[in-house]
């Protein structure tokens, strides 16, 4: 259960100034979204849930074989485990520009995502890289968070900048709705359609729920 751990990692995180993570995820996905929160891809398909899916197929194979109970830092797969990224425009929002009129940016509030969380683990780097690390520990983030890629406004002048940008929070079981508050996307018609949906939303959502939408071209590649 959550317990004062998760207020070790807030601590930790509040510490390096970091408030917010981010996932990408297709429009389409984003009524269930709002409904059932963001979940990690064994549960989305233990229920059975239609989505789009914008994963590269090669990059899912190899998260499939990161085997978390190595060394002790999990009894669970990575794929138990919800991916957020530390910055809005990655590798692999570069990768899927083309999809930019599908797509919208979740900006997740990192300390309600923790204080929610029964399990959550950071990487150095593209949580499914033989060659990036994954900690359990929050005292190890203002170590091994490689914020200086992250914060950059690109990542090809840093050795392993590519692997390094996708630095990940890992969250199980899930992200609530209520730890999104914000929305954006690429243009006006999106933003239409995004509010569409946080209004079906709402209405099962705690009352205090707030939830917006902006349109935010430079956090996309465009």
């Amino acid at each position: 259960m959550p317990g004062p751990r998760n207020s070790d990692w807030v601590d930790a995180f509040g510490h390096l100034g970091v408030t917010e993570a981010f996932f990408l995820a297709p429009l389409d996905n984003l009524d269930s979204i709002l409904t059932n929160g963001v979940l990690p891809k064994t549960e989305v398909n233990r229920r059975g849930l239609a989505h789009s899916d914008i994963s590269l197929r090669t990059v899912q194979e190899r998260r499939d074989k990161r085997d978390l109970r190595s060394g002790g830092i999990s009894s669970r797969g990575l794929h138990d485990f919800v991916p957020l990224y530390f910055a809005r425009r990655t590798p692999m929002s570069f990768v899927r520009q083309d999809l930019n009129s599908d797509l919208c940016i979740l900006v997740i509030d990192i300390a309600k995502a923790c204080h929610t969380a029964d399990e959550l683990l950071f990487s150095d780097g593209n949580a499914g890289a033989h060659n990036s690390e994954i900690y359990s520990d929050p005292a190890e983030l203002e170590e091994h968070l490689p914020l200086q890629v992250i914060r950059a406004s690109y990542w090809p002048e840093f050795p392993d900048g590519r692997l390094r940008r996708q630095a990940e929070l890992l969250v199980r079981p899930t992200v609530p709705p209520r730890a999104i508050g914000l929305v954006e996307v690429v243009n006006t018609p999106n933003q239409e359609r995004v509010k569409a949906a946080i209004k079906r939303a709402q209405a099962n959502q705690p009352v205090d729920w707030i939830c917006e939408c902006t349109v935010s071209p430079s956090a996309f590649f465009t």
